[in-house]
Parts: structure tokens; C-alpha cells; sequence
């Protein structure tokens, strides 16, 4: 018996954080409007991408503070639920504890000041919160994408204007250097972490007596005493949350006024605006006189005015443990605090912590700090303790990314268990188990110049833990370091970048995007030449207060034996699949030195990112295949070969397009929820099924663009090199999904307004705000000539479409100041090939559409009927389960019974897929399970997850093991929990693999008008068995949710039931096909269900929108009259 897919538990917070959804929210800000800032302020803000500026109520705060300090908790014990607001307009709710960042003695002298950690009602994001007299301050991580987001003050003088940002869209304003005073002797083996454990380090909570002063120059910058303490506190709380998930090293900050001087003449830094050895040895100094050596465990100085900082290797625990410095002078930093300051901070406490420097460039300000025998990271690097930024000509990111590489967590984690760092702080049991990682194979072969991908799989006994993943090449460059980027042709050192850690516990080398020429590939060149590639995966449990970690090691020994490449299709093409259309693929095998006897041959239609289209699976590695044209219409077709049981692969170069002449569309069934029967024959086993197929959209297209849309980036056509171009500015935008009714070319007409920075755009399957050239086809925006920044603006986009494909419309503003917000706009389609149209979904072609009845124990097909009646109790037996397929074909469903009948699910489909013998037919994307009687549907799982990225997007994420004979994926929406549609699906990795894999979907196409939306994920097997997962359900940011009864309507009302948030005013239109509007009728809701009548009996019959339109809100819904 085939063991079913298992959903691994990563997280259940259903039980132990119910109460999280009946608490009080305090949500003390507002959003503001940026004309209302300083013009320092302002100017702070041209050194970030994407922000979002609020203004705090500091009373409201620190009356929440004095209220959550009298209250007695015990540890972790929850004191509230606070709202943080977030860049990307939304704002997220987090049950917040206490957290010790203040050692007690500085806790009862700044009493204004206290610190928490939060964590989030879907337990996927986890808080660092400071509130002071300055307000609240902190920041937010994102377990699963490893994001770090800020909330901070945008100037000390008006401390209640808050700005939030993820910190990944800050730009440095200098390039930010830093030094090490000494190099001791101790060299830490990245590898020589407890081995028989690969766990990294032994998981044990460290607390450090943390002591900090700040210059002169600090505390003027500041404000005052009372304000450098509130924060230095944030930042320090701030670098806890790092420290604590990379290393379980917590900091107990020791603050006094003695350390906080306020005259810049009279302070002990002789150096003033000079960061220097003699500045650091002066603050050990100073903090052993005010302090005492022997009440702080590890030391450093504050300042304003300098650009990086300095600090002595290897200094904690030991007589030069104060020998450190940081500051900055300038930019969105707002000088000495923020994100990136933070992470200087971090970085020249990891040199104290034995961390050395971590870049391979010898260029610009690396040169003279280049640590050759850590230098894993090519170029400048992008981790803590690299130089991001600061080496000219070799950078690929202005400043770093908010963790440290696996390398110098190895060699932290030694120097606390085996170094310096044992000889003093504080060791507790940290109450985390940490993770356990396993990979396939510790070693692989493969051919050289050929693309590859590494996959882990860690579980955890913590369930509430989110485990990510990071993998990392750990080939130090040696000798004098290189002034270049990686190149093919070396031998040794880093060929590949790190990446933020995130919940896909795989990486391809080099990524998806640029085999597609989508992203730049600079740092993430595959080796030309025979070597051997050393890459560690870390993986880190998240913990909210104390995280664990675990790692593996794999080596990847690259061979010169020829590449593993397909050697036609290297130029656009097109195929017309018609049942009897051959093409053919043709590929170097490269087993002049890889024993490999069998490959995959995979097919994409979405432009080369996902391959769920299996062509030949375990063919021989012969280097030719010819193969009937599979009936996959697109014109971004990509093919894949794949090694079996190895991990290298490639994809042919040019896009593919396949056009059919069958014209069936199988869509979706509806209902596709699983169903019980009492017993054999009982009536209501005859099912009421229908295929879902879109309407046409109606014209003219409209809408508005507001500051609470969705925020993305501006990309243009750039005609000097013929491609897109982006992500340029930061703006907000709407999508428009559509199905072209026959191929040819679309026109879109801005009819309104004509000019007023309102741009337009056209993608085929998706549209990825973060990778805006993505299936990117055409704009009416144009870069017309090489010189200057200019983008000139039609008020038309026209592109070439293929009928049955899904596109996207994407309207957005120019950028977040053109044109002035709120922006209605118009579009029309004013021109479309002969017959030619737009619809909302899968179009009905008006074949036969029938349904296939499969007996799940055997495989095989019962009937092929119009309808799905499973009635008869002498065919549908008691005790059995039964899967319902739907078909859209040319034949009749009793043609295709008498054929197909008694044989394999499996024939059908293959005969489907090549139209075999002239068969014109396609298989719906979903099914529908029956049990009758006794029968057990499979449901061997246990839990998959899902949170909001916005009102109109959700992540969906689970774990699966045992992928034996799976087909497919499929995400399902529900906005009622009881009738799901499909929102997407995803591809297995590994097809006949029992290796665990962590799998993630964005659903982009959340429908408006939702308060709640309910997420399943269904697993469809290649032999037709379908497993559900349990229903996740989302909370949506919405006032109301709205539906319609009935219809089709032919009676004389309609009724309206709106299900309101509060109290609100709005105003009901009803519009017809020609844009009139037909009803207008003000309609007062009521907190809660709402009933509303709308007399219709005076309409025509035809199709109406129902626009449901409030202050901030509006919801659109189409109904019949008949």
C-alpha cells in the first residue's frame, strides 16, 4: 500500500496562543502624512527605498509601559498585545513579555525605560520593543523570510513621528569601514563545532554583562543624558535579537551616567571625531574607572561623527574587554542609531567575540582589513561581518544584511565553549532543543560549467520553533584576496554569495533568475574549471528568546568533463501540438566522468520558474530524445533536464511556444470538498458537480489608485537595450488577472486621465513586486534614449497574447508623489485580434464536458459520465473511495467511457497530454474525493501554515515527506470555508523521494470584499488519490465581507448580507454592462450581520456589478438578473 505524503508539525499555536485574539490591541500611532516632518527628517528619508512615517502617541506609550512594569510576570508571562506598523502598509499585532536588556542596577535608575520581545498571533514574526520617553522603538523579524523590518524616530527633535522600513531598503550614506586593534594567535576551525552533534554550539543561554559609554558628541546628538540611554537601550535590545538567534548570547546592558558624558572637550576621548586605537584603549580605560573591570563582562564606546568603528580581537573576558568602538555621522541613520548602525555595532562586537572579517575583496577600504583565511564571501559580502558597501568596484549591497555567516557563528560558538568567552558571563539552561539537520549525501560529482541545487531537511522538538535555512559556500580566498568578482575560471576561494536565511531549506547555484537572465549573476558564477566547492547549511530555530542552531556539511567536487546542457532550443521557437507533432531535445550527457544512466525531462510554461510538467521521467542519458508535442499551450515554455539521483540540471536558453489546436479547457470542478456517503446507492451520491469557466470582464476597466494599495516598484521598457528595466521608483499598484479569447494583439487605452503619471503594464502568469522584470511583456512606459533618466509615458500598452494563457494587467503610479493620491483611472481595450476578448478565468470553449469516476484502490477509471452519479450501487460499492475528475473534450463522455473504462487514470492522462488518436480533451486541475460507507479518505498529515503579507496577499508554507508517486501540489481558497477554489499549485522537487522538503506559494489574488480567508492544501498523486490538509484561516485587515442570494436572480429583490467590522456609511451602486448606473442607494451597516433588500424587478436581464463603496473601503460583485 503507497504510504501517503506527511505534512511535518512545524508550529501549532491554535492552543497555546488563543488568547492572543481575544486580547485589547493598543495601537498607539497613526499614520502621517510626510509634509508634517522636519526637513531633517526629510532628508533622512532620500536614503531609503520604501518607508512608511507615522506619528506615535508618546503619553499613550509610556502610560502602556508604567502599566505593563506593575504587573507581576513571571518569565515569558504575556503583558499585552501591541500593533507595530510595518513599510508595506500593514500592521501587525504581537503579545509581548518583559525582556531583561537593562541589568537590574540600570533598570531602578532609568525607570522610564523598558524593554519586550513579541511574537505574533500566527507565530511567524517575532518583536524587539524599547519604549521610552522617546516613544517605541524596535524591530521585527520575519522567521520565515529571515527580514529584519525597523520602527524607529526619524529625528530626536520630533520624537513622536515614527518611520518604518525593512532594512534591506536602506542605502549607507558612506562607505562604512572598520578595523581590529590586534590579531591574537587564535585561529577558530570553522568545521571543529562538537561534529558528533552538528549542532552549532551546545545550545546553552550565555548572558554578558554588556557595558557602554558614549562620547560627547553622542549625548549632544542625542538631546540629553536620558535620551542616549533610551537609545542606547533600543539598539542594544536590537542586537540582542540577533546575538540571541545566532549565537544564544544574550547582553545585560550596564548603563550609567558616568559613562554618558556630555562635553565633548571634557570626555576622555582624545581623539574627538577620530575613531583610532587610541580612542578604544581610552574607553577601557574609562569604564574600568567608572564601571569597575570586574562588574562588565565586554565593553564599547558610542560616538556621532565617526563612519564605521574599531575593536580588539578576541577582547571579552580579558583585560582589554572595553576596546571597541562605533558610530556614523549622517543619513537615513539618523547618525548613531538604526539599522545600520546596529550593525556595525554587531560587527565590532563579533571581533571581540573572536569574529574576523569575512569579504574576499582586496579592493577600495577592504584591503588593509582583509582577513584572507575567512574571506568566504566573494566581493564585499553582504553578512555582518563583511565590508557590504565599503569595497569600490567589487559590492554588490550597500550595507549588510542582519545576520552572520555560518564561518563566523562557528568561530563565535568556539570562542564561548573553548576560548576567552568561557572565562566569564553568566550560562543557563536556554530551554530550546535545537534542531536537527540531515542532507542526502555528504559529497557529490558533478560536471563543471552545469547549474545545481542543495536541499536539507531539520526537524525540531520544539514545535513552536520556524526553522530557516541558509546555505553557504565556506572557501576562503587565501593568500591576498582578489580585486574582481568570482570568476569561471578560479580554483579556489568563493564563487557564491550568501542570502538572507528563509524557510526553503534549498538554494539553487546559481538562482532561477539569472540561468533566465532576470537578476544578476556577478557573485554566483559556476566554476568552468575542475575543483571542489565546500558548503555548510545552517539552520536556526527562530527561538523568540534564546535560538539553537544546527548545521551540515557538503562537499561538491566539480568535474571537467563537459557540460551537462541542452545543445538545441537555444533560440525562440514555436510548436504546434496537435497529437502527431514530434519535437526534439538534445543534450551533452557529460558522462565522459559522471556515471549517470537516467535523467528527468521536465517542462515549464511559466517562463522557466517552476517545471510541474513531467515529459519523460527516467530516461536513458543518451543525449537525444524525441517526443510527441505536449499539449501545453504557452509562449514562455522552458524544458528542464534533471540528473537522477544527483543534483546538477539545466534548462534549454530561449523561450519555447507551443500553440494547440485543441481548444478544450477541463478548469476547475465545483464543489471539490471531500464527501461521505452513508452507503452504497444512497441518493446523495449523485453529486452536483459543474466545471468553473470565467466571464467576460467588463469594459472600461476601472479603479484607484490610493496609498493603501499595494506597494511595489516601477519598471519600464527600455528601448536603448530592448528589455525591461526596474525596480526604479516606489510606488503603489492594482492587478487586473485576464484570459485572452484568441492569440493576437491587445491594445490598452488609458482613456482617464490622460497624463497624470498613471503607467500600464502587461505579464504573462504572474506579477513578482520584488522582481518587476519578471514574465515581464510590455509597458507604456519607455526609457527612449541612453541618456538621462527620463521615462516617457503613453497612454497605450500593446502586446502579442496567447489565447487560454493568464496575464496580468498591472496599473500603478509613477512613484509615491506622481500622480497626487488618490488617482482614478479608466482603461479601455480599443483594439483585439478578430473575435478577440478578455475574461475573467479559463474561457468555456463549448466542447463536451464530462466527468471521470476513479476507483482510488486500483487506479483505475469506472465511468466517464456527464454527470457524477455515483448511484449505481452495483459499480460504486460500500467501503470504497472514489475520485472525480472533470474533462472538457471534442468526444462524448460515453465515447470516452467505452474506451477508457477499466483501464489506468494513468492512459487517459498521458493520452490527454499528446493527443493521442486526434483526442482533443483536458483534464480539470482539481478533483473531488467520495468515500462511501466505511471508507477512509487518506489525511496522513498533520499541519501546513499560512500568514498575511497583505489584504490581497497570503504565504502559504508547509513541510512534506514521503513524496512517493505525487503529481502535484495544489493550494485551495475559500472565503466562507465551505467552498474552496484553487489559488495556485507548486511542483514536488523530488518525485519517488523520501526526503523531507519545505515548500512555500504566494497567493497574490486574495479576492476584495473578504474579512477572513480560509487556505487547504490538497496533494494530488499521480495515480488520482488526494489528500487535504487541515483548513488554516486568516484574519484579513477589512471592515466588511459581502455576499449575494441569490444568483442568478429572478425575483424581485436581491437580497445583500454584509457582515461589518463596526459601524460605517456606505453607498450601494449598481451598474450595468454599458457603465450606467442603474441603483444608487445610501445604506447606514451595523456592527455585524446585515441584511439589505435591492429591489431589481425594473432591470433587464444581463449581467450588473454590485460596488459596494465606503470611506476607505470599496467591494465589487457581479450578478444575473434573469
Amino acid at each position: 500500500m503507497k504510504r501517503p505524503p506527511k505534512l511535518l508539525l512545524l508550529c501549532l499555536f491554535f492552543v497555546s496562543l488563543q488568547h492572543i485574539l481575544f486580547a485589547q490591541t493598543n495601537k498607539f500611532y497613526a499614520d502621517y502624512d510626510s509634509p508634517g516632518i522636519s526637513k531633517r527628517g526629510a532628508e533622512i528619508t532620500n536614503d531609503i527605498k520604501k518607508y512608511r512615517i507615522v506619528k506615535q502617541d508618546i503619553s499613550a506609550i509610556q502610560s502602556f509601559r508604567q502599566s505593563s512594569v506593575e504587573k507581576k510576570t513571571s518569565k515569558n508571562e504575556r503583558v499585552g498585545v501591541i500593533s507595530i506598523p510595518l513599510e508595506n502598509n500593514t500592521d501587525v499585532e504581537f503579545n509581548i513579555s518583559p525582556v531583561k536588556t537593562l541589568s537590574e542596577e540600570s533598570k531602578s535608575v532609568f525607570t522610564q525605560i523598558q524593554t519586550y520581545t513579541g511574537i505574533s498571533a500566527d507565530g511567524r514574526m517575532k518583536l524587539r520593543l524599547t519604549l521610552s520617553q522617546l516613544g517605541m522603538m524596535g524591530s521585527v523579524r520575519n522567521k520565515d523570510e529571515g527580514t529584519l523590518h525597523y520602527f524607529t524616530i526619524l529625528d530626536n527633535r520630533q520624537p513622536d513621528v515614527l518611520i518604518s522600513f525593512n532594512a534591506a531598503d536602506v542605502v549607507a550614506p558612506l562607505p562604512i569601514t572598520c578595523g581590529t586593534n590586534d590579531i591574537s594567535a587564535l585561529q577558530e576551525d570553522v568545521a571543529g563545532l562538537i561534529p558528533s552533534k552538528r549542532t552549532s554550539g551546545d545550545c546553552m543561554l550565555r548572558t554578558y554583562r554588556f557595558a557602554v559609554s558614549a562620547t560627547g558628541e553622542y549625548t549632544q546628538w542625542a538631546g540629553n543624558q536620558s535620551n542616549a540611554v533610551a537609545l542606547i537601550t533600543a539598539t542594544v535590545n536590537n542586537i540582542n535579537e540577533i546575538y540571541e538567534n545566532d549565537f544564544t548570547i544574550h547582553f545585560s546592558l550596564v548603563a550609567q551616567l558616568s559613562n554618558i558624558y556630555t562635553d565633548t572637550a571634557a570626555d576622555p576621548f582624545l581623539t574627538g571625531k577620530v575613531l583610532n586605537s587610541s580612542t578604544i584603549i581610552q574607553n577601557n580605560e574609562a569604564l574600568n574607572n567608572n564601571t569597575g573591570a570586574a562588574n562588565y563582562d565586554v565593553g564599547i564606546v558610542f560616538g556621532y561623527g565617526w563612519s564605521g568603528g574599531l575593536a580588539s580581537l578576541n577582547a571579552t573576558c580579558t583585560n582589554g574587554k572595553g576596546q571597541a568602538g562605533g558610530g556614523l555621522n549622517s543619513g537615513f541613520t539618523l547618525g548613531s542609531s538604526g539599522s545600520i548602525f546596529d550593525n556595525v555595532i554587531a560587527h565590532e562586537v563579533g571581533h571581540q567575540f573572536s569574529a574576523t572579517h569575512t569579504m574576499a575583496a582586496s579592493n577600495g577600504g577592504c584591503g588593509a582589513n582583509l582577513q584572507a583565511t575567512t574571506g568566504w564571501e566573494p566581493g564585499g559580502g553582504s553578512t555582518i561581518m563583511a565590508y557590504a558597501g565599503t569595497c569600490s568596484g567589487n559590492a554588490y549591497q550597500s550595507s549588510s544584511d542582519n545576520y552572520f555567516h555560518g564561518g563566523s557563528i562557528a568561530q563565535v560558538q568556539n570562542f564561548v565553549i573553548n576560548g576567552n568567552g568561557k572565562l566569564c558571563g553568566a550560562k543557563t539552561s536556554s530551554g530550546n532543543n535545537a534542531p536537527a539537520v540531515t542532507v542526502a549525501s555528504l559529497s557529490y560529482n558533478i560536471p563543471h560549467s552545469t547549474p545545481f541545487v542543495l536541499t536539507a531537511d531539520a526537524t525540531d522538538a520544539d514545535e513552536d520553533n520556524v526553522l530557516t535555512y541558509n546555505w553557504e559556500q565556506v572557501d576562503a580566498v587565501g593568500g591576498t584576496g582578489i580585486s574582481t568578482p568570482p570568476q569561471s575560471s578560479s580554483t579556489s576561494g568563493p564563487q557564491f554569495r550568501s542570502f538572507i536565511p528563509s524557510a526553503s531549506s534549498e538554494r539553487y547555484f546559481p538562482r532561477r533568475e539569472v540561468l533566465l537572465d532576470r537578476a544578476n549573476g556577478t557573485y554566483d558564477v559556476l566554476p568552468a574549471v575542475a575543483r571542489t566547492l565546500h558548503f555548510k547549511v545552517m539552520v536556526r530555530d527562530n527561538n523568540e528568546g534564546s535560538g539553537c542552531l544546527a548545521y551540515e556539511d557538503v562537499t561538491v567536487n566539480v568535474q571537467n568533463c563537459g557540460a551537462f546542457e541542452i545543445t538545441n532550443l537555444l533560440t525562440p521557437d514555436a510548436f504546434v501540438a496537435n497529437g502527431t507533432n514530434t519535437m526534439a531535445i538534445t543534450w551533452n550527457t557529460a558522462t565522459a566522468c559522471i556515471a549517470m544512466p537516467a535523467i528527468d525531462i521536465l517542462f515549464s510554461t511559466d517562463g522557466g520558474m517552476t517545471y510541474p510538467y513531467t515529459i519523460l521521467s527516467s530516461t536513458a542519458n543518451d543525449g537525444a530524445e524525441t517526443f510527441i508535442v505536449p499539449n501545453l499551450p504557452t509562449d514562455k515554455g522552458r524544458f528542464m533536464i534533471r540528473s537522477v539521483g544527483n543534483i546538477y540540471y539545466n534548462i534549454n536558453a530561449a523561450d519555447i511556444t507551443i500553440v494547440s489546436g485543441c481548444i478544450a479547457s477541463g478548469t476547475s470542478i465545483t464543489p471539490a470538498t471531500d464527501f461521505t456517503a452513508p452507503g452504497a446507492g444512497d441518493a446523495s451520491l449523485n453529486l452536483i458537480e459543474s466545471p468553473v469557466y470565467g466571464s467576460s470582464i467588463s469594459l472600461p476597466i476601472t479603479g484607484t489608485i490610493t496609498t493603501t494599495d499595494l506597494p511595489g516598484n516601477l519598471s519600464f521598457y527600455d528601448n536603448t537595450v530592448s528589455s525591461c528595466k526596474g525596480p526604479s521608483n516606489s510606488n503603489y499598484y492594482d492587478i487586473i488577472n485576464f484570459y485572452p479569447s484568441v492569440s493576437g494583439n491587445y491594445t490598452f487605452r488609458l482613456v482617464s486621465p490622460t497624463s497624470n503619471g498613471i503607467i500600464t503594464h502587461i505579464y504573462v502568469d504572474n506579477y513578482l513586486p520584488n522582481e518587476v522584470c519578471a514574465n515581464f511583456i510590455a509597458s507604456s512606459g519607455k526609457k527612449l534614449t541612453a541618456e538621462g533618466n527620463t521615462v516617457t509615458l503613453s497612454n497605450e500598452v500593446t502586446a502579442s497574447l496567447t489565447a487560454g494563457l493568464k496575464y496580468v494587467l498591472v496599473v500603478s503610479s509613477f512613484s509615491h508623489s506622481t500622480p497626487a493620491l488618490p488617482a482614478d483611472y479608466s482603461i479601455n481595450l480599443v483594439s483585439t485580434p478578430a473575435g478577440g476578448g478578455i475574461y475573467s478565468g479559463k474561457i468555456n470553449p463549448g466542447l463536451n464536458y464530462g466527468y471521470v469516476i476513479v476507483d482510488n484502490s486500483t487506479g483505475n477509471i469506472v465511468d466517464i459520465k456527464v454527470v457524477a452519479d455515483l448511484t449505481d450501487h452495483t459499480r460504486y460499492l460500500s467501503d470504497k473511495a472514489y475520485t472525480i475528475y472533470g474533462i472538457s473534450s471534442s468526444a462524448t463522455a460515453a465515447s470516452l467511457s467505452s474506451q477508457y473504462a477499466g483501464s489506468s487514470f494513468n492512459d487517459l492522462r498521458t493520452d490527454v497530454n499528446e493527443q493521442a488518436g486526434g483526442l482533443c480533451a483536458q483534464l480539470s486541475s482539481n478533483s473531488r474525493r467520495v468515500a462511501i460507507g466505511n471508507a477512509v479518505l487518506p489525511a496522513d498529515m498533520l499541519s501546513f501554515y499560512g500568514k498575511l503579507i497583505n489584504n490581497y496577499q497570503a504565504s502559504l508554507s508547509w513541510n512534506v515527506s514521503f513524496e512517493y508517486n505525487v503529481k502535484a501540489y495544489v493550494l485551495e481558497r475559500s472565503i466562507d470555508g465551505v467552498s474552496f477554489v484553487d489559488a495556485g499549485s507548486v511542483a514536488p522537487y523530488n518525485l519517488n523521494s523520501a526526503v523531507a522538503q519545505i515548500y512555500s506559494y504566494t497567493d497574490k489574488s486574495i479576492p476584495a470584499g473578504a474579512v477572513k480567508v480560509f487556505y487547504r492544501l490538497k496533494i494530488q498523486d499521480i495515480d488520482g488519490t488526494t489528500t487535504y490538509s487541515p483548513v488554516v484561516i486568516l484574519q484579513l485587515n477589512r471592515k466588511w465581507s459581502a455576499r449575494i442570494y441569490p444568483n442568478p436572480v429572478q425575483h424581485t429583490a436581491l437580497t445583500l448580507f454584509v457582515d461589518a467590522l463596526s459601524a460605517d456609511k456606505v453607498v450601494l451602486e449598481v451598474v450595468d454592462m454599458s457603465g450606467r448606473v442603474v441603483i444608487n442607494k445610501p445604506v447606514k451597516l451595523n456592527r455585524g450581520n446585515n441584511r439589505i433588500m435591492l429591489p431589481v424587478q425594473h432591470l433587464t436581464n444581463g449581467m450588473y456589478l454590485l460596488h459596494i463603496k465606503g470611506h476607505a473601503e470599496k467591494t465589487v460583485l457581479n450578478f444575473i438578473k434573469k
